[in-house]
Parts: C-alpha cells; structure tokens; sequence
C-alpha cells in the first residue's frame, strides 16, 4: 500500500510543478501584454506637437470654409482667436496658408462685386471698386485738411481718367 502512495505523491508533486509552471507562464505573458499595451499606447497617444499639427490643419479647412473669418472658424472648433494669431506668430508656413485663404476669399468677392457692378451700374461699388483698385489712376478718398477737424472726407474722383 505504500507504493501506491508514493506514486500519488509523485503525481501530486508532478500537478503542483505543473501548475507552477503554467502560472508562471502566465504571469510571463501577462507582463509581457503589459508591456506591449504601455508600448502601444505610448507610441499611438499623440506627442502635444502632434496634437497641435492636426488642430492647425482642422483649422485651415474651417478656415476655407468661414472665407477666412478667424472668429467664426474659432466659435467652430473651441479655439481661442489668440490661439490662431499665436500659431501666426509662430508659424510661418501656417501664416502664408491663412494668408492665401484671405486672397482666394477676397478675389471671390471681388469677382462677385465686378458682377453686380457689370450687371447692375451699382453706382455705391463702383465708387467702393475706384476708391480700392484706382488709387494709382487718382481714384480714391483724400482726407483734404483745411483746418476743418469735422472729419469730412472728400472724394476725388477725375472724370477725365473714368471710363464709361
């Protein structure tokens, strides 16, 4: 009867090592799994420098979208107006890209203002168009001072250099 002990002793040691051996194991490829999500997490959270370039690209695009109005496109995606002068400031490859989103939007409205001065002879954009555009012809609003200091601007438009 003492064999068959020995043998159930040898068949208990025999389950104790391999269930050590299994929970070691696990513990090796349960740190190993926490070593690899930290890794992973840690190299797919994006650095603040990254945050930023995405930010500024999603601002861009509004940007376009708001003709180039820093207030609307701020209201729009959570930024301070600072934030958007501040990346100006700092950024110059940021700033030439405002700054063309400012001239597309600006000849757009341009484009749209010579229409209605063609179609309709909006005398109103007319003078605005000469007063922007017509400097160099002599076009343009001439703050004339003769010791009036009641701010009147007078206009001076050559009719000999307008085009009918």
């Amino acid at each position: 009867m003492e064999e068959p002990k020995k043998k159930r002793k040898s068949n208990t040691t025999a389950n104790k090592s391999g269930s050590a051996e299994k929970k070691t194991t696990a513990r090796k490829s349960a740190t190993k799994n926490a070593a690899s999500t930290k890794k992973t997490s840690a190299t797919t959270r994006p650095t603040s420098r990254q945050r930023i370039a995405v930010q500024k690209k999603y601002a861009l695009k509004v940007l376009r979208k708001n003709f180039g109005n820093v207030t609307l496109t701020c209201d729009a995606i959570g930024i301070s107006r600072f934030e958007v002068y501040k990346w100006r400031k700092d950024d110059p490859e940021f700033n030439n890209a405002v700054e063309e989103i400012n001239e597309v939007s600006l000849d757009m409205v341009e484009g749209v203002m010579m229409k209605a001065i063609l179609e309709d002879g909006n005398a109103r954009l007319i003078m605005f168009y000469l007063n922007s555009k017509g400097k160099k012809r002599g076009y343009g609003l001439k703050n004339e001072s003769d010791g009036d200091k009641s701010g009147a601007v007078l206009l001076n438009i050559s009719p000999d250099e307008a085009e009918y």
